[in-house]
């Protein structure tokens, strides 16, 4: 199927979900900034394509501000990373309960965090893992840190306690971070993701521990930047989104497809070292 043709069936079936709403004309207006904004490697189209996709998937996509919508997308634009499936980013739709609008809110993924911290040249390495009750482990901090975990896979692993994350520099050093699941839930209580952390919760667990852990790498002034545009909300248009305000909400989740709100009952576990 050609592009155009893809943009045609894509284009009909949001307006289908978005009672008329012409979304497509809206997203169209944008495609020269949003192109200028892109890097190479992903293509308008492609990155279009993905734009409408998400309207259609979350029709109140079409509900929100204008500024705050097509802001999130050029955000995502500038700083590359794709609001589709894979992850890399979210645009996830809120009720402002100060203004009474519904707003549009960039939420970066475990994937796209996983891509920024990457664009590094001093970061060789970086991954996240969750340990559960039923693992083993040992956490050591003082002048000699060590950090065990040995998963185990040959039954229920019960609860998640712990998530780690770790970063091998490009001198060979590892740097590491650890934090209890209470840690975890907290972080996810003061943010507005509570959809994505519904659908993709150990995902969303691996990425607070490296964003976490990025406090500590050795990141340039731009990729910091590009990280902090996390989990905002932008009240107006610009060619360097990173420099516009963020607007300050009381959210109220709005469901997304697929994605039912929940709570975890997780333990909270302050032990050092533990062995089931």
């Amino acid at each position: 199927m050609s592009n155009e043709l893809m943009q045609k069936v894509e284009a009909k079936a949001v307006a289908k979900a978005t009672k008329g709403q012409d979304v497509y004309t809206l997203i169209q207006s944008m495609k020269k900034q949003l192109s200028d904004a892109l890097p190479n490697h992903i293509k308008i189209e492609h990155f279009l394509r993905t734009a409408l996709t998400a309207v259609r998937k979350t029709p109140d996509l079409a509900l929100c501000t204008k500024e705050s919508f097509l802001g999130s997308l050029l955000n995502a634009a500038q700083i590359g990373l794709e609001p589709s499936l894979l992850g890399q980013c979210f645009l996830i739709p809120f009720n402002n309960k100060t203004t009474g609008q519904k707003e549009c809110q960039l939420i970066i993924g475990y994937q796209g965090l996983l891509t920024l911290v990457y664009r590094s040249t001093k970061v060789k390495e970086v991954y996240s893992e969750i340990i559960y009750e039923k693992d083993e482990y040992k956490v050591i901090f003082g002048l000699n840190r060590e950090l065990v975990h040995v998963p185990n896979f040959t039954q229920d692993r019960g609860k998640p306690i712990f998530t780690y994350a770790v970063a091998t520099l490009d001198d060979g050093n590892k740097v590491w971070v650890i934090l209890p699941e209470h840690e975890i839930q907290k972080r996810k209580n003061v943010g507005r993701a509570g959809n994505v952390w519904s659908q993709w919760p150990d995902e969303m667990r691996k990425k607070t521990a490296i964003k976490y852990l990025c406090k500590v790498l050795p990141l340039s002034v731009n990729e910091r930047e590009a990280i902090d545009q996390d989990e905002t909300v932008k009240k107006e248009i610009s060619n360097d989104m990173k420099t516009v305000e963020t607007i300050e909400i009381q959210p109220e989740a709005i469901k997304v497809e697929g994605v039912e709100p929940g709570t975890i009952d997780i333990p909270i576990a302050d032990n050092k070292e533990g062995r089931v």
